[in-house]
């Protein structure tokens, strides 16, 4: 939509603050909570929430802070925190993923691919994704391959 923006922010006062937090802001940022959670192991992400909480407790912190903090616990050599703040916090839109399945030919070895698109061209960021994909068969057992989707011009 023409309103998308970025969840990061300067807010130079409440009033501007109070117009900042819309859906956008929250859905987004509870989807960049779970991709960082994701990335980092629940392990990990949990010790380096604990170490920020306890080292910030009662005091001011800023976003940087909290990079900071994760960055000792993040495990991903692809990029750096710092990195990922820019393409998840700084950055408007969103990324389309979608599945390409060779089924249809059997004689060829059964392969998945997976394709990201920018949602729009107005917004061309192309991010890094962790995600899980399922195979399910018949009997609805399944497997799973879970993957980083890092685009070869991620900007």
């Amino acid at each position: 939509m023409i309103t998308t923006h970025p969840i990061r922010g300067e807010v130079a006062n409440t009033t501007v603050a109070d117009s900042i937090f819309d859906g956008i802001t929250y859905s987004k940022g509870a989807a960049t909570m779970k991709q960082l959670l994701y990335l980092m192991k629940e392990q990990n992400f949990s010790e380096a929430l604990s170490a920020y909480f306890h080292k910030y407790e009662f005091n001011n912190a800023t976003l940087s802070d909290f990079i900071e903090e994760m960055q000792k616990k993040f495990e991903v050599n692809e990029f750096t925190l710092a990195e990922w703040r820019g393409f998840w916090l700084e950055k408007a839109s969103l990324n389309q993923i979608e599945p390409e399945w060779n089924c249809h030919d059997e004689s060829a070895e059964a392969k998945i691919t997976v394709k990201m698109t920018p949602y729009t061209p107005d917004h061309p960021t192309l991010r890094p994704h962790k995600i899980k994909i399922a195979l399910f068969k018949e009997d609805l057992s399944h497997d799973e391959i879970e993957t980083l989707l890092y685009p070869k011009e991620v900007n």
